[in-house]
This record gives C-alpha cells, structure tokens and sequence, in this order.
C-alpha cells in the first residue's frame, strides 16, 4: 500500500476533530510516526459517522475507496475486557476495529488519536455493532499510526433510557444508577471458568436498566460488584436488542454513594395480590421484594377462578437449579408480630418440598445470598398436600426484638429440564402480618 504524508490540512482537521472531545484536551500535537499511513499525501476525508453510513446490516462490503478515518482511542484491551479489538470515536459516532493480534493498548493505549485508512478493510457488523477490520499484526503500519496520545476525552452524559444507535460504541457515562440487589457483592465475570457474565445495571430515576457485559478473560473478572449506587463510565453497546455496556476496568465503576430503593418498612401487612398482581406477570409490588437467584424464573401472579395469587415453579425453566424469593417490607419487631398465609401444591413432584419461609434481622434489600435467614414453622403446603388445595398457615409467631426490623422471605426451590425435573407449582396467597 503506498504511504500517505498528512499535509497541513491534515493537522488543522485533527484539531478540530479533538476540540470536539473535550476541552481537556492538550492542544499540542506530536507530529505522527513517520511510517506506513502517515507518509504519504492523503488526508482525513471521512468521519466515522460518514463510514457507518455505508454499511447496511447483516452485510460485509469489502471497502476500496481512498477512506481515511481519524478518532480517539476509548476501549482497548489493557485489562482484557476486549479482545483484538480498539474502540475508536470521533465528533460524530464510534466503532469496533478489529485486528490479528492482542497487546493492542501497548501501542494504542485509551487516549490515543489514531489514523485509519479503510482501504482494503472490511466493514461488516456483529448483532448490530459496526465494525472494520480485520488488520493482521504484519501489516498494522500499513492501516494504523498514531498521534497525540494522553487525550482525556469526555463521555456523553445520558440516562439508560436516552441511549440509542448513534450511541453505540461511544464513551457514555450514566449517573445515580447502582447494580439490581441480585447482582450485589457479585464477580464481574467468572474468572474460574474463564466465561463471560451479565449483570444488571438499573437506575435510581425510573424503572430502566441495562446489561454490564464483562468477560472472564478479564483481569478484574473475579472483583466483586459495589453495593453502592453512582456514576459508570463505559462503552455502549449492543447484542441484537439486548442495550449493553463494556467498562475498560473498575475504576469507570464510581459507586460510593448510599444505595437508592432500599427495602421499606410498615407496621402490619395484608396482602390478597387481587389488585396487585396480574396473570402470568412477575410480582412487583412496591415494597416487595421479587429476585431470582439460580434459574430465570420469579414469582408471577396467577389467576384461576377469578382469584390472584402469587405462584413459583420449575416448570419450563431450562436450568439444573432454581431457586426465587419473594421477599416482604420490613417490619417492626418490637412488638409481638404473627405472620399467616396460604398455600398449595400443584403438579407435585414426590419429594419436592419447594416452598420454605423465613425471617432475616440483617437483610438490607441486596444480600440475600449472605444474609442470615431463620426458617419459620407453619402448615405449609407440601408435596403430600392434595394438589390445588389451599391451606392455612396458622399463626406464626414472629420473634420478638426491641428495636429490629424482620423481613419475611418466601423461597422457592426447584430444577427444570436440565435437572431433576423438581417442578411442583407453589402458590402464596392472603399474606396478612399483624400484632398478636
């Protein structure tokens, strides 16, 4: 490929391009490496917004036009986070370029201005991320230099709801939004088995969330998530419909303030779900706690014969284990408080006793798995219950501690296909707490 020299229209374009970033930016250029691209007579022509605009999805076009490409560095592949791969912006959009080879940041580190002549690659897209490549190691000089590096660049301040496809694979920062209590004090990605893992990022100003994808091939896989809520600076991106986001490392994780929608508390409780749930749709009353944590299923409402109630079951799910809570406000334990409810089986499964309920002084609305959970005694529906046969609870004494606040949790257990097929239905219904 014959060699291109920026001339001085050049370095007035990437002055301009950089102001476009941030006002942080050291306006000073070190003049760009004497080799390959940036040796010969071409200058930027095209901006990558203009690039993008010539794939249509689902394609691959081979480029042979004169097209070169100018932007800052914003994902690289330091921590392990990316692989092969640069994430390159500039004023108007980002993308994906992919290479041969690894150790990328040792070159192109974040904050780098590089220099791209498409000529010769090829721009395609993967669930709807665009992207160009493939540049082999051999031939990096050949499509590839550098130039002012250290570039501090500033990311689009947006809501989870504001993100859209000129977003995508562009620096964004999303502010007072926290991990779901279910993916709290939890590893990025699983760094045993090396495989990479989605968690849930949700926001504290309406009910939006969106995917952290991280893989287990990176450095940080096996840190565990902030309990906190806060600010995230990473890559949007996403996979078929799915909205997701890449961090370069945890530092882009600034979750150090007070978590927002913590558990709520009342001073009795009763609950029929007729005209707070609906059929076949996850539970979700305010207040209430609803969280899976082996499986994909939660507790649904169900209807039949004209009566809601809140249901769990295996059945359908694809996972070897299954385990969901629902789990109830808080109440004051400084006063004798008793606890009544109903419950059937339905479809039991010999020996699948599915339904346990508990009580926790130490839950604080996002540790589940490590806070301390009692098993309270009732007459609880079981798998030698008649099928579809309500039965009362009794009253349950809840304990009795000045000052304490008890949460009652309702958990499920089962397997799907992939187990043992312990998929007995359960269903709660006429939750009532009150003072004895």
């Amino acid at each position: 490929m014959k060699n291109i020299l920026f001339n001085t229209k050049y370095f007035a374009l990437a002055i301009f391009l950089t102001l476009g970033f941030s006002s942080c930016v050291d306006l000073e250029f070190d003049a760009p490496v004497v080799n390959g691209i940036c040796a010969s007579d071409a200058v930027v022509n095209f901006t990558i917004a203009e690039l993008k605009a010539m794939h249509v999805l689902g394609t691959e076009k081979d480029i042979t036009d004169s097209i070169v490409i100018s932007g800052v560095v914003v994902g690289d592949d330091a921590s392990g986070n990316f692989y092969k791969k640069l994430v390159v912006q500039d004023e108007t959009a980002g993308i994906e370029v992919y290479f041969g080879t690894t150790d990328l940041a040792n070159s192109f580190p974040r904050g780098t201005e590089v220099f791209i002549s498409c000529t010769g690659l090829t721009l395609s897209d993967y669930n709807g991320v665009t992207q160009i490549g493939v540049i082999e190691q051999a031939v990096i000089g050949d499509y590839i230099c550098k130039g002012t590096t250290g570039l501090e660049i500033q990311p689009k301040e947006l809501s989870i709801s504001d993100l859209g496809e000129a977003d995508i694979s562009t620096l964004v920062s999303l502010s007072n939004v926290q991990f779901t209590s279910n993916d709290v004090l939890t590893s990025y990605a699983d760094a045993v088995n090396l495989q990479s893992l989605n968690l849930t990022i949700e926001s504290c100003d309406d009910d939006s969330s969106i995917l952290l994808r991280t893989s287990g091939y990176s450095d940080f896989a096996g840190f565990l998530t902030p309990e906190g809520s806060g600010t995230i600076t990473a890559v949007y991106s996403v996979f078929g419909t799915d909205q997701q986001l890449y961090i370069n490392d945890t530092d882009d994780v600034n979750f150090l303030n007070d978590r927002c929608g913590g558990p709520t508390t009342v001073t009795s409780l009763s609950e029929d779900f007729q005209n707070n749930a609906a059929n076949n749709e996850d539970i979700n009353i305010s207040g209430w706690g609803n969280e899976v944590i082996k499986g994909t299923r939660k507790w649904r409402g169900k209807e039949f014969s004209e009566n809601v109630y809140a249901q769990a079951t295996a059945f359908g799910d694809q996972a070897e284990e299954m385990e969901t809570w629902m789990i109830l406000p808080g109440v004051d334990l400084s006063n004798q408080m008793q606890l009544s409810f109903d419950s059937q089986v339905g479809f039991p499964v010999s020996g699948h006793d599915g339904l346990k309920v508990y009580i926790s002084t130490d839950y604080t609305g996002f540790n589940i798995a490590t806070a301390t959970w009692v098993e309270l005694n009732g007459n609880i529906a079981n798998s030698s219950s008649d099928s579809f046969t309500w039965i009362n609870s009794g009253n349950i004494t809840l304990p009795l501690e000045n000052g304490v606040t008890g949460y009652i949790g309702f958990q499920y257990v089962g397997s799907g296909e992939n187990g043992n097929n312990q998929t007995s239905t359960y269903g709660i219904d006429n939750v009532v707490v009150e003072a004895q």
